[in-house]
């Protein structure tokens, strides 16, 4: 078995840097529709949101927009921005 660093640090990896563009990588998130709800979704969006961990923000028109929740942030047409919100999935 390939190690993470051989799996991950391929040529597409570098030439992918050296273009400044997203790298793709195929199946990278094998399995996760079957372990991860809708309600494990909102959960980490929620956490996300809290004040002292700010991994999930709202933008609109270039500006951040604050509301009670993302969620009315997002009614009202706001961005999202989901950085960092994985890391409160189970």
């Amino acid at each position: 078995a390939k190690s993470f660093a051989q799996e991950l640090l391929t040529s597409n990896f570098w030439q992918s840097r050296r273009e400044k563009r997203p790298l793709y990588l195929d199946g990278a998130a094998k399995g996760l529709l079957a372990n991860v709800g809708m309600d494990e979704v909102i959960e980490a969006l929620c956490k996300g949101t809290r004040s002292q961990l700010c991994s999930t923000s709202a933008h609109r028109r270039g500006e951040p927009h604050t509301r009670e929740n993302v969620f009315m942030a997002y009614l009202d047409q706001a961005t999202l921005s989901l950085t960092g919100a994985e890391h409160y999935l189970p």
